[in-house]
């Protein structure tokens, strides 16, 4: 490439650093992100349990202690430790129908924008050092936001507890906030420990206040014994982190997002993710290298190494990092060109609420003129077909349906007393169960084996896509019949449980 031409990318470059191109293209990505959260169908088979879970409370006045919802395990023992958003979202879909999720996962992107900008462009000298924070969370960490899954809605609560725990006064109603905030993070997603972390850390890195601060700690700590399940909570958080032994293990061996990112490669993560923990690892390191924010380079790298080890974890490390390092990426950017340094605050005439503004807008008009459904299941990633198939399984069946439509089974047919044999409430079962369902959904299951597991499990019904390994072996039997076709839904019926 010629010098001109090397001249001309680089003026390109400085140019898109801007605050003005910048800031657009932060309103690009939110509000792609919002159009298509608005368009997409509900297809996160969590929210499901998790609402049926909810009506279920409603009904009893109390907790989920049992695995309720399925036959081969109806005893063991179920720690919800997503309760809360029960309750909401029985009430919600109940109410708007699967809209009311889509609405859900609209109203945490805004609101997770915004509490990202107010801490980044709202706070920093440097306005494209800002909009660069900005674009890191749209572009690798926001996709936990497409759906209502609880473990995005709790992404929530760190973006707010981090700005209040390392505010340079910490007074009394910094305290409180910090401490209800815990007690609603313990009782929202098991991702409540980092919390106290964070206060911790704070306590740790600011000389003012300090004796506050350590007494805020102590007060998070203890309100996270505030919930239905007590220390059990715990004991069943440090069992998911370890993933040692048990259906802990198997969860961490045979579910994509608990892998590590090497093994969960092109499905939950990609190079954009990796991009994004690169990027903070970078920021992290020169923290580490002041003394001033070494505590949050070491929290930040602690939070990258569990995501890089669970990748799950990948949009948390990136959400608090980008918070945490905001000062750090501010004093980094003295060294930006002189055309580049922006007033925070002042350097644009659109603050952070405005910039949330334009994508919000944009995901709640095209959500209003969705066209409202013509039938049942019109919401639903599945289709109307799953619905309709699923209408012609028998009250009080116990039902084979897949991984990932099992949740929508739940909260469809639970109330005419149909069970399922495994769904994605992972801890509610044992390893011995989950590896048999595991078996049966693979095509080297000989047919004998299939029919031998169904028919000691009890299973009377089989609810799947047509090109699901069970559709191509029960037919062929003499046990089992054809009973439906939704399109490329079948449903197959244990001739034994009819006679």
């Amino acid at each position: 490439m010629s010098q001109e031409g090397q001249r001309r990318w680089i003026e390109i470059g400085l140019f898109l650093m801007r605050p003005g191109p910048m800031a657009l293209m932060v309103l690009a990505l939110a509000s792609a992100a919002a159009a298509a959260i608005a368009r997409s169908p509900v297809g996160d088979p969590d929210v499901w349990w998790v609402a049926a879970a909810g009506r279920e409370m409603l009904l009893t006045g109390s907790v989920p202690r049992h695995n309720l919802f399925s036959f081969t395990e109806p005893d063991h023992a179920w720690l919800m430790h997503e309760w809360l958003l029960g309750p909401l979202y029985a009430v919600g879909i109940a109410r708007f129908g699967p809209e009311f999720l889509t609405g859900v996962a609209l109203a945490c992107l805004g609101g997770a924008l915004y509490m990202v900008l107010t801490g980044t462009l709202g706070t920093m000298r440097n306005s494209s050092a800002a909009l660069t924070l900005c674009l890191l969370f749209m572009a690798c960490f926001a996709a936990r936001w497409t759906s209502a899954r609880p473990s995005g809605v709790a992404l929530l609560l760190p973006l707010l507890l981090t700005p209040i725990a390392f505010a340079s006064r910490f007074r009394i109603r910094h305290a409180l906030s910090v401490v209800l905030l815990e007690a609603l993070w313990t009782n929202v997603h098991g991702s409540f420990p980092l919390g106290i972390l964070l206060i911790g850390a704070s306590a740790a890195e600011r000389t003012t206040d300090r004796a506050l601060r350590v007494a805020t700690t102590a007060a998070a700590a203890v309100v996270t014994l505030l919930n239905p399940y007590g220390i059990e909570l715990h004991r069943l958080v440090l069992s998911y982190l370890a993933g040692t032994r048990g259906i802990f293990k198997m969860i961490h061996r045979d579910i994509h997002e608990f892998r590590n990112v090497f093994g969960t490669w092109g499905t939950t993560v990609g190079f954009i993710e990796i991009f994004g923990l690169a990027v903070v690892s970078g920021f992290a390191i020169a923290a580490v290298r002041h003394p001033v924010w070494r505590l949050r380079g070491i929290l930040s790298l602690l939070l990258v190494a569990l995501g890089l080890h669970q990748a799950r974890h990948v949009e948390l490390a990136g959400i608090v990092s980008c918070l945490l390092l905001a000062p750090v990426v501010d004093r980094c950017a003295r060294r930006l060109p002189p055309r580049l340094r922006g007033l925070g605050r002042h350097g644009l005439p659109a603050g952070p609420l405005a910039l949330v503004a334009v994508p919000w807008v944009v995901g709640s008009l095209l959500f209003v003129t969705r066209p409202r459904p013509t039938e049942p299941g019109s919401w639903l990633a599945a289709g109307p077909q799953f619905l309709e198939a699923l209408g012609h399984v028998p009250n009080g069946a116990r039902l084979y349906v897949p991984f990932s439509q099992a949740g929508t089974a739940i909260w469809y047919a639970f109330p005419r007393g149909v069970r399922v044999f495994l769904d994605s409430r992972n801890d509610c079962y044992s390893a011995e169960t989950f590896g048999i369902f595991r078996e049966l959904r693979s095509r080297r299951i000989p047919g004998e084996r299939a029919l031998r597991i169904l028919s000691d499990h009890g299973v009377t019904d089989v609810l799947v896509p047509e090109d699901h390994v069970l559709a191509t072996k029960l037919p062929l039997t003499h046990q089992w019949r054809l009973s439906a076709r939704s399109k490329d839904w079948l449903h197959l019926t244990n001739v034994s449980a009819l006679e």
